[in-house]
């Protein structure tokens, strides 16, 4: 293919620095106006768009008092978010309440002023201590730092969270006002979650004073009497551990004593171990009783039941041995733990018959003890009919007075710490949450941000770029024609 003419071809300029300063010295003017021009229309739009100020940014900071708040649970193991201090239902009933409908706030745009956040002042230390951390870190030492700096991230804001509340201009409020509504929002969801949900869960059972009547007992052979005792005991223990379960319950100590539940349950479990049992030792070792004839019969007429029952027990698990190893159960010396292992996946005759000799053989045994129990007891009152012993010093009646009444002493205690453990007190008295101390947070907008300058900056550059690019092709066009 033929070149053309070298004649033809115009001549390509080359713009080099000198040729460039000379050119921008010589559009010195219509740079100047076109600066000019940009920053009065860049900057007065930035006037006009910001001619009314943004309204500040009101906010409390809530930290949550309960257990489970870390695995974001309720104490009763329903889940919890934060969110769940800003539903509509608890907006709408803050709007209602503060009668805001009559002052003229819009129902929708109250709703939406506000905001909940995690919060934590941890926050700035952990992020520059793990970049710290990551200056040095290989790509897979990095990997593993993001995920330690969210693990914690997590972990510190898990128990505060920052309640916020920003006003349009449909919401005339004062700066009071919304500092009362960021303070009423958190009862009432206190409130709704302790009265409607139950999220503390249940109360844990409580006893009057009376479990323990000391009139009634004393009414009761004294063997009697030391069961009844025991059996009482257990149920106000299981009450007290139930107390326990409650949230902060540890550390709620009685008005009067100065007691907690760990102490309740301390004092009873030393009295049971040490004073009560000596005394049932001292009644059963020396076959004590108001009315001997009657108690022996009794006894004898118990033993005798017990004895039955136990024989039909030991008559059961003989049976069920013999039925599970003729069908191939467990082999000898394995156990019946290989046995039941093999059930776990799906049930099956063998294993089914060996959860069932396991039951009986816990009932025989448990009957085995109580019979060899009733006839102690039997053995020592007819021993003390054939010969007199003197009686324990002090007398019995007023061992188990003594007894009583530190048992009743104690359920008072009970009564009184649970009475502070009520679900109308965690609510009340922010058993759920407080306020964190420094009161109302305000946060208000910056004037100007980094970013309009660099906005502005960038738009400069670009009108010159194109004033140039236009003053060099219109020189350019000038010249062809004059040459």
């Amino acid at each position: 293919m033929p070149q053309p003419d070298a004649d033809l071809v115009p001549p390509q300029r080359e713009l080099d620095l000198r040729t460039l300063i000379r050119l921008v010295w010589a559009m010195r003017m219509p740079l100047f106006i076109a600066f000019l021009l940009v920053t009065i229309g860049y900057w007065g739009y930035w006037l006009v768009s910001r001619d009314a100020p943004e309204a500040p940014t009101y906010g409390r900071v809530v930290q949550f008092g309960f257990d489970g708040v870390e695995q974001r649970r309720y104490p009763n193991g329903s889940p919890f978010h934060i969110g769940d201090l800003v539903t509509p239902k608890l907006i709408s009933a803050l709007y209602d309440t503060h009668g805001l409908a009559e002052r003229g706030v819009a129902k929708a745009a109250f709703a939406n002023a506000f905001a909940i956040e995690r919060y934590s002042p941890e926050y700035p230390f952990i992020i520059k201590r793990h970049e710290q951390l990551a200056e040095t870190a290989t790509t897979a030492a990095a990997v593993v730092l993001q995920e330690q700096l969210a693990a914690e991230l997590r972990h510190a804001g898990s128990r505060a969270a920052l309640l916020s509340f920003r006003p349009l201009s449909s919401v005339p409020l004062e700066q009071g006002d919304i500092g009362k509504l960021l303070l009423d929002l958190p009862k009432l969801w206190a409130r709704q979650a302790v009265e409607d949900y139950g999220v503390l869960g249940l109360d844990s059972p409580v006893y009057s004073p009376a479990l323990f009547d000391e009139e009634k007992i004393g009414e009761l052979e004294y063997v009697v009497a030391l069961d009844s005792i025991q059996r009482k005991v257990s149920v106000l223990l299981n009450g007290v551990r139930a107390g326990m379960q409650m949230p902060h319950a540890n550390l709620v100590r009685d008005p009067q004593s100065g007691a907690t539940l760990l102490d309740v349950r301390e004092i009873v479990g030393d009295l049971m171990a040490q004073e009560v049992q000596r005394l049932r030792a001292d009644v059963v070792q020396l076959g004590l009783a108001k009315d001997r004839p009657a108690l022996i019969r009794d006894y004898e007429h118990r033993v005798g039941e017990l004895a039955a029952a136990s024989d039909v027990a030991a008559t059961r698990v003989a049976t069920l041995q013999r039925v599970l190893m003729g069908r191939g159960g467990p082999r000898q010396g394995a156990g019946l733990a290989d046995g039941q292992a093999a059930t776990m996946e799906e049930p099956s005759p063998i294993g089914t018959l060996a959860a069932e000799l396991l039951a009986r053989g816990d009932e025989a045994a448990r009957l085995s003890l109580e019979l060899a129990a009733k006839r102690t007891v039997l053995d020592a009152l007819k021993r003390r009919g054939d010969r007199e012993e003197q009686p324990p010093s002090p007398p019995v009646e007023v061992r188990l007075t003594e007894v009583v009444s530190t048992l009743k002493g104690q359920v008072a205690v009970v009564q009184r710490i649970h009475a502070l453990l009520s679900r109308d007190n965690f609510a009340a008295g922010g058993g759920l949450y407080h306020i964190a101390d420094g009161g109302l947070v305000i946060s208000r907008p910056e004037a100007w941000r980094p970013s309009d300058v660099y906005i502005y900056v960038l738009l400069l550059f670009a009108v010159a770029t194109a004033v140039v690019i236009v003053g060099n092709a219109f020189g350019t066009g000038q010249t062809d024609r004059a040459s």
